[in-house]
């Protein structure tokens, strides 16, 4: 009988022909494992797309996978992949408690995503979105998944407009008109779908309108930001315009109403009222008309430094006591501030009351004015 005669390297031979660990079997199919780190980025190839999950090979021990949160944030990427795409991913736990490698598509995704809100924008294409949150403002939609947008009230239907709470947790169709993906912003009409039709024909009236012109309309809306406002423009003072009466309407924000500080647009003006604004700035791809009531009279502020130069004594009118301070109403549009480290404290003051201040200082581009008191009887520090 033959006798076996074992050799130096007979465990060598014998591993290699019948591994037993997996190191063993790595080192035979020549695979080297490497350590994984949260926020390594790996290159794999998909091995497998389901309904809850993404499976890449990425030459580790197991399998690495998209699942859950994850999975959800680059669903609309993942919709683009198929069975052996080679992709990159990012470790976000090398190893969970089932010895799983835990992997998000996040970067690639985002890219996608902001490359695909572009082609919209660039397409003028119809997107439809889920409307998340009504406010004052607007609606918070969901465009694609983790990137949410905002429809402004303005560019809803006025239809919509009057029974917003019924598009709550429904889906609707709206086009992109402005994005910043460095600010994660996305602004969305919602008006220019529903009323595309009328939306082309306020493109083009706006667009042939220009800025700095003057006329006349009715108060149509009033809203807590400014007061819409209908123009009633002759088309005979417009080229290419039509031989009807063009209608249109835009926004007097609540800042352009008066050089004064509107609290309540309601307050100077009610519905049906006529009255003068003056065109400030257009959007003819947009159609948005923004319109101003105080820049048809001067602004108080042009010549306020010959006005009210420093130490001048001046009398005016309280009309808001704030814990820093009371402001002053020198003049319809002018206030000054009479800071709180001014004021004597056995000294309280009411709106409506008459005080004697002198001009203290001038913040011209701020709009801004410090006051002093004028006191019969002058503690140390005061004037």
């Amino acid at each position: 009988m033959a006798t076996k005669v074992k050799t130096s390297n007979s465990k060598s031979t014998s591993t290699k022909a019948n591994p037993q660990t997996m190191e063993e079997l790595l080192a035979v199919s020549g695979v080297k494992l490497r350590g994984l780190h949260r926020g390594d980025v790996v290159e794999g190839i998909v091995t497998s797309i389901t309904s809850r999950g993404l499976s890449l090979e990425i030459g580790a021990k197991t399998e690495a996978m998209v699942v859950d949160k994850e999975f959800a944030a680059a669903r609309a990427y993942i919709k683009t992949l198929s069975i052996g795409d080679k992709i990159e991913a990012v470790v976000g736990v090398p190893e969970n408690d089932a010895g799983q490698i835990l992997v998000q598509l996040r970067k690639a995704a985002d890219s996608y995503n902001w490359n695909k809100i572009k082609e919209w924008k660039d397409t003028d294409s119809i997107v439809r979105v889920k409307v998340l949150e009504i406010n004052r403002g607007g609606a918070v939609v969901a465009v694609m998944d983790e990137i949410n947008g905002f429809i402004p009230s303005s560019q809803f239907s006025q239809d919509l407009q009057e029974r917003m709470d019924e598009v709550m947790g429904k889906e609707i169709e709206a086009k992109i008109m402005d994005y910043d993906r460095d600010d994660q912003k996305i602004i969305l009409s919602e008006r220019s779908v529903s009323e595309a039709e009328d939306m082309e024909k306020r493109k083009r009236i706006v667009d042939l309108l220009g800025e700095k012109s003057t006329y006349t309309g009715i108060v149509t809306r009033i809203v807590p930001f400014g007061i819409f406002v209908k123009l009633i423009i002759d088309p005979k003072k417009l080229k290419e315009a039509k031989a009807e009466e063009t209608e249109l309407e835009g926004l007097v924000h609540i800042s352009e109403i008066s050089w004064e500080k509107v609290n309540d647009p309601t307050e100077v003006a009610k519905l049906g009222d006529t009255i003068d604004v003056k065109i400030i700035s257009t959007e003819s791809h947009v159609g948005k008309l923004s319109l101003s009531i105080k820049q048809l009279t001067p602004d108080p502020w042009s010549e306020i430094m010959e006005k009210y130069p420093v130490d001048k004594h001046v009398s005016g009118v309280v009309v808001r006591v704030a814990p820093f301070g009371v402001f002053v109403e020198l003049e319809r549009g002018i206030e000054g501030l009479i800071h709180v480290s001014k004021l004597s404290t056995d000294k309280e003051f009411v709106p409506g009351e008459k005080v004697d201040c002198y001009i203290e200082s001038i913040d011209l581009e701020g709009r801004r004015i410090s006051l002093g008191v004028v006191l019969t009887a002058i503690p140390v520090g005061y004037k």
